[in-house]
């Protein structure tokens, strides 16, 4: 069994609470991490993690969830149409 993290990766939450860019950046990467992570367990049959592994992955994927949920509503907002809306030419 072997396993890849993104803990290594994702800077510490802020103590004082506040969100900033670079927790926004960190959601996403975490976010993008993980969806390839499920593309490759649900098409690999041999792709195989151990639950080490998958307890610290938890661990990253509710940390970057809580930076996220610490943004303030119209953050949030901003960062979700940044990212499902495409700049027009």
């Amino acid at each position: 069994m072997y396993g890849r993290s993104t803990r290594h990766r994702l800077r510490q939450p802020d103590p004082g609470g506040q969100a900033g860019p670079e927790d926004f950046q960190d959601f996403a990467a975490t976010f993008v991490h993980f969806q390839m992570m499920r593309h490759d367990c649900d098409y690999d049959p041999q792709e195989r993690l151990s639950k080490a592994v998958v307890l610290q992955d938890i661990d990253t994927a509710e940390d970057a969830l809580r930076r996220f949920a610490g943004a303030s509503a119209r953050e949030r907002r901003a960062f979700v149409a940044l990212v499902l809306f495409r700049r027009r030419l």
